[in-house]
């Protein structure tokens, strides 16, 4: 994930096309007479961002991803803005939604939109309520009462790791299959790219997976038809790879067909730890 605004999650090639934040302080001027006013510091300004981002059908739902913003604006939601390494930007509140549309067909259906949010940042009014709140969350029972209960949180295990990596997988194959099927094997340049950055992350992940089936530590050492299956899979992606400078549409299709069977395969050999993971074993 490269970065969370509310309940709208952003990762792969779903993220930020621009970002700009910006920050101000404010002074008030105080006049004098036959002279120059004082400059007096009154504080910080909140703090603006400008985001843009593209919508496309290849790796999200165009329409459901802007309604979703969109709602979050109607609704006056605070949206706390968490980046993928954990670190919290502030809370923000959408001020404004700008949307183009990219790509369309002859009937009305859009498959991308160039979208531009403006945001301006929420602070607390009551900091001391707040604090009191969040003392009396994490406080130890007193007397007769108890404290508020705790959600507890599972830690990740060696299957949930296997399980995670194969979904990656997975993921960016359906985005490449959905670039392909959309232009019958043309890609335009864009396109391209964006197969291009979906077949390095499989072989990033195929690699991944390939060295855990081969250490001891991990659950997946010794597990023959999941390295194969990754094998495979990597072989696929390198031989897509390859293919692209051609640009040969009836290429591009079949080599498209033979990564899909191969990730296939691969989420077949890899059930046992996708169910473990479920059951968090």
């Amino acid at each position: 994930m490269y970065a969370q605004l509310g309940t709208n999650i952003f990762e792969n090639l779903k993220s930020f096309t621009d970002y700009y934040r910006g920050s101000g302080v404010t002074y008030a001027e105080q006049p004098l007479i036959d002279d120059k006013p004082d400059l007096q510091f009154t504080g910080a300004n909140l703090d603006e961002l400008s985001l843009r981002m593209r919508l496309h059908v290849t790796f999200c739902n165009p329409e459901k991803e802007l309604q979703s913003l969109k709602d979050s604006m109607n609704n006056g939601e605070v949206l706390p803005l968490l980046y993928g390494n954990g670190k919290l930007a502030g809370s923000f509140v959408i001020t404004d939604i700008r949307e183009r549309i990219e790509d369309v067909d002859g009937v009305g259906n859009v498959f991308s939109y160039l979208v531009d949010v403006e945001l301006k940042e929420y602070v607390a009014k009551d900091k001391l309520q707040s604090q009191q709140a969040e003392n009396r969350k994490n406080a130890t029972a007193v007397g007769n009462k108890k404290p508020v209960a705790q959600k507890k949180n599972n830690p990740s295990t060696c299957a949930t790791t296997i399980s995670g990596i194969i979904t990656k997988v997975k993921n960016h194959s359906d985005a490449i299959n959905g670039t392909v099927l959309l232009g019958g094997g043309s890609l335009t340049t864009e396109g391209k790219f964006e197969t291009s950055s979906h077949l390095t992350a499989i072989k990033l992940l195929c690699q991944d997976l390939i060295k855990r089936t081969g250490d001891s530590s991990s659950c997946a050492y010794g597990s023959d038809g999941l390295s194969g299956s990754a094998e495979s899979t990597l072989s696929a992606s390198d031989s897509f790879t390859a293919s692209l400078p051609v640009m040969q549409p009836d290429i591009i299709l079949q080599k498209n067909s033979d990564l899909v069977s191969a990730v296939a395969d691969l989420k077949r050999n890899g059930q046992s730890f996708l169910t473990s993971s479920i059951l968090r074993k």
